[in-house]
């Protein structure tokens, strides 16, 4: 273009467009590398899916304007993909590139090894592919070629990046054909390089329209007497898209993740190797927690450069070596330490994000997931979190609404609460407000996760419920309930424990008609709010009308697994799998 815009070239000095040429009766509009850049750096802010060029062709890819070649792709890959800095090639003769590039064109996605790491995780995991170059040409400069075929792999081929070949794959059905992805039967590719799957259909990729259903299991679990016993062997795959198993700690010394104690590394990784080898699942390591939020170790961790940079690194090979497909972050909470926003640093919520960017930066190119959980509270999640770096970073953000009411504000309450009851005081304590309010912040609904508990709050009411009077909301509590048969903590039962008082113990179930909040059980001066089959059910048609990205159940092994109840095994996982699908083959009066 450059012997053609000599003549003239204006642009919008504040950048709002891009610029124009002119050369007598001839005009023109484009964008230039700076206009280029502006575009993917509000791509990024935004959190969109990426960028699209409109062509390959069109570009300066012969480097004809002697900047570089492909100058606008490769500006556009810098900012959306973290390639080595580059040129931002001018528009006309007169102008210099901003930037002269060095001798070294590898791109770096890494931080080098420290010295002073920890020797079992701190080294150096980089795997570099050498590639055949072609015959021509030298390897610096790919031979003059963006694309070179794969001499062992019909589907596969190299593209030149920054001087160097990258292997990249054709999705399946297809094969390489000089510069594209190609039918089978229109490429050269000699027969003994052919897949056995040549004939079949391509395969597109539903995995955007299908809805994650992530469980949890915790390992305190496995320690449950009697049939309150739950194995890694107990979960039913059939019904999980994720399972998170938690919960690991991170050493307060180190700042590396402790291995679960009484639990030997080869017989945990062979029963995750099981677990996966039947499904498709993906299964990731929980870090985190409520108790383990506690102290000031995750602000410890956020706040330091170095230990942010070397617990990814640590994190990730550590994720890998035990053979999870990623990690499930959950500091709770980034300034409000346990929902206390008195108790936090105000700097919390960008040490935070720059620790996701360091764990992001280590995960992502080796293919490993990073989620988090974040608070459904509105006091916390308007302080707590830099929402862009979360939508950036994280492949998706769990909102933990649960927990909304518990024995500690002195009356009953509903665990979790889907919408405003008539009784309830505060406007923003139920999932409707929650993850709306994350969604007015931006986030986009497919990367939301709604929480939903397989567990109850329960509490010790002032005065015993008697046959013609039975305490609702907003009764008077002593004080937490009484610890459950198998799960042995106050203030908590397990679901399998709720229905098994209702079915075999007397207990009073009692459903909110208007279907505001879910149920809640009673029995003397005992009192549960908790989650049945309906109100689960009903919160996997929010989800698909929100369009949100799943369910996350905390958790697996508080379901009833082994169908105590008469009702199958695991119904509230079995009615928010189904609904997330728009099925119900369930009985709806299930309790």
């Amino acid at each position: 273009m450059r012997e053609d815009i000599e003549e003239g070239l204006d642009c919008d000095k504040e950048r709002r467009i891009g610029p124009y040429a002119y050369k007598g009766d001839q005009w023109v509009s484009f964008d230039d590398a700076r206009q280029i850049k502006l575009k993917a750096e509000l791509i990024r802010d935004l959190g969109l899916g990426g960028g699209m060029v409109w062509a390959l062709d069109l570009d300066d890819f012969k480097n004809r304007c002697g900047c570089e070649p492909s100058p606008l792709l490769r500006t556009m890959n810098r900012v959306l993909r973290n390639y080595p800095k580059g040129p931002l090639c001018p528009s006309t003769t007169s102008e210099r590139p901003s930037w002269e590039p060095t001798t070294s064109s590898r791109p770096t996605y890494l931080p080098p090894a420290s010295t002073t790491g920890d020797p079992d995780f701190d080294i150096d995991d980089t795997i570099e592919i050498e590639a055949e170059p072609p015959a021509t040409g030298s390897s610096d400069d790919c031979g003059n070629r963006i694309f070179v075929p794969h001499k062992k792999d019909c589907s596969k081929y190299f593209l030149c990046n920054f001087g160097k070949l990258t292997e990249h794959s054709c999705p399946p059905g297809l094969y390489w054909n000089e510069n594209r992805c190609d039918w089978p039967e229109n490429t050269k590719c000699e027969d003994s390089l052919r897949q056995s799957n040549e004939l079949l259909p391509l395969i597109t990729d539903q995995e955007p329209s299908k809805k994650k259903m992530i469980c949890y299991v915790m390992k305190w679990a496995q320690k449950r007497p009697g049939i309150g016993q739950f194995l890694p062997e107990d979960i039913d795959v059939d019904l999980c898209t994720h399972v998170v198993f938690g919960l690991a700690k991170l050493d307060p010394e180190r700042l590396t993740i402790q291995s679960p104690p009484g639990i030997r590394r080869k017989d945990l990784v062979n029963k995750i190797v099981d677990i996966k080898s039947r499904t498709e699942l993906k299964v990731l390591l929980g870090l985190g927690g409520w108790d383990e939020s506690k102290d000031n170790k995750y602000s410890e961790l956020a706040h330091s450069s170095v230990e942010r940079r070397r617990f990814a690194r640590h994190a990730s090979l550590y994720v890998q070596n035990y053979g999870f497909d990623g990690l499930d972050f959950l500091w709770e909470y980034p300034v409000c330490s346990q929902v206390d926003c008195n108790r936090g640093s105000t700097s919390d919520r960008d040490a935070f994000a720059a620790l996701l960017k360091e764990l992001s930066a280590a995960f992502k190119p080796k293919g490993l997931l990073i989620s988090a959980g974040v608070s459904a509270s509105k006091e916390v999640v308007d302080v707590a979190y830099d929402v862009p770096a979360l939508i950036k970073h994280l492949d998706w953000i769990n909102v933990m609404s649960y927990d909304y009411h518990g024995y500690w504000e002195g009356r009953t309450g509903h665990v979790a609460p889907l919408y405003r009851g008539s009784d309830e005081q505060i406007e923003h304590m139920n999932a409707n407000f929650s993850l709306i309010h994350w969604l007015e912040k931006g986030v986009p609904s497919n990367k939301l996760i709604m929480g939903v508990p397989a567990y109850g709050q329960s509490f010790t009411l002032s005065e015993k419920s008697r046959r013609e009077i039975t305490p609702g909301l907003n009764a008077k509590v002593s004080g937490p309930g009484r610890p459950g048969d198998f799960t042995k903590s106050t203030g908590m039962l397990a679901y399998y424990e709720i229905c098994d008082n209702v079915r075999n113990r007397g207990w009073s179930a009692i459903k909110d008609p208007k279907n505001l909040t879910g149920p809640y059980a009673t029995s003397g001066d005992q009192w549960v709010s908790y989650e049945d089959v309906s109100s689960v059910m009903q919160k996997a048609e929010f989800i698909r009308d929100l369009n949100l990205g799943g369910a996350a159940l905390w958790s697996l092994d508080l379901d009833d697994f082994r169908n105590l109840c008469g009702c199958g095994r695991y119904p509230l996982t079995t009615a928010l799998s189904q609904g997330l699908k728009g099925e119900r083959n369930l009985r709806m009066d299930c309790t």
